[in-house]
């Protein structure tokens, strides 16, 4: 009789999530497994699941290097390399309008028929 009461009451402290002695039981009372991983268990995640595990890294390191890059001044000017790139075309295009207008014309075109 009295084993029964004793899971009642373990069964209420999961699903309240009562702290005992001041002292939090974790979820549910349940405490996550990879908590208790050691160093060759980490090591065996890395050596079978290794692509999660390059992506993961892949992942920290570009938030590293994005956060730790100066930002660029908002006084200076725009910079694109697409612009640099294309410099004397738009050098062409701007001298011949006309060009400039055939271009744009079957460019339309092009998008309307696809």
């Amino acid at each position: 009789v009295d084993g029964g009461f004793n899971m009642k009451e373990e069964e209420e402290k999961k699903i309240v999530g009562i702290m005992t002695d001041g002292v939090s039981n974790g979820f549910y009372a349940v405490d996550p497994f990879f908590l208790k991983w050691t160093v060759h268990d980490m090591a065996n995640v890395a050596k079978h699941h290794w692509l999660p595990c390059f992506f993961r890294f892949g992942l920290l390191f570009f938030m590293a290097v994005e956060y730790t890059l100066p930002m660029v001044p908002a006084s200076s000017p725009p910079f694109d390399l697409g612009f640099v790139a294309t410099r004397r075309l738009h050098g062409l295009l701007s001298s011949w309008p006309e060009l400039n207008t055939l271009l744009a014309t079957l460019n339309t075109v092009r998008h309307h028929c696809m």
